[in-house]
């Protein structure tokens, strides 16, 4: 009569609702994401508060230019600032990869592999390299983990099928 009983005294429900890996995984993939973006954007706020006249941001381990071709004129230097160029290039930043960051990269490597080519392919046609990177990365990333989950559905029903299949 179905997964309930009549009478209504047992309710028993006889099939499980699969686990749809294919938007589970996403999902997860999208929030690891925005989370390391918050923390690159709390980075970034520091860095530019030591000199706000940056033209880079830092996501991760990557370096993302907004003028990778430098044709925008820097702004003037200070005067009590005796090497402009030096002032301009912040080297003392290091970035520790923490654990988010790494499972990202690890588990999204294609994804990001690619976004790494289209964000340095267009940047030098002059593109800007965080437009780049903040329109691919995601929609890549949401791909790579569909795609991941997509086959994790699969290979759950195969498996479920040799156990239902009558020997």
């Amino acid at each position: 009569m179905g997964p309930f009983r009549a009478q209504g005294v047992a309710l028993s429900v006889e099939y499980s609702m699969p686990i749809r890996w294919r938007w589970i995984l996403p999902f997860i993939g999208l929030v690891l994401f925005g989370w390391e973006t918050y923390a690159s954007v709390r980075t970034n706020r520091d860095l530019r508060s030591r000199n706000p006249y940056r033209k880079d941001f830092y996501w991760g381990i990557s370096r993302l230019q907004t003028d990778p071709l430098g044709k925008l004129p820097p702004a003037p230097c200070r005067p009590e600032i005796t090497n402009c160029s030096e002032w301009w290039e912040i080297r003392d930043v290091i970035v520790d990869p923490g654990t988010i960051l790494a499972t990202l990269l690890l588990s999204g490597l294609p994804a990001f592999f690619v976004t790494t080519l289209l964000v340095h392919g267009f940047g030098r046609l002059g593109v800007n390299e965080i437009y780049t990177f903040f329109v691919a990365a995601p929609l890549l990333l949401f791909a790579w983990y569909y795609f991941l989950g997509w086959l994790l559905d699969r290979l759950w029903a195969r498996r479920k099928r040799r156990k239902i299949a009558p020997t």
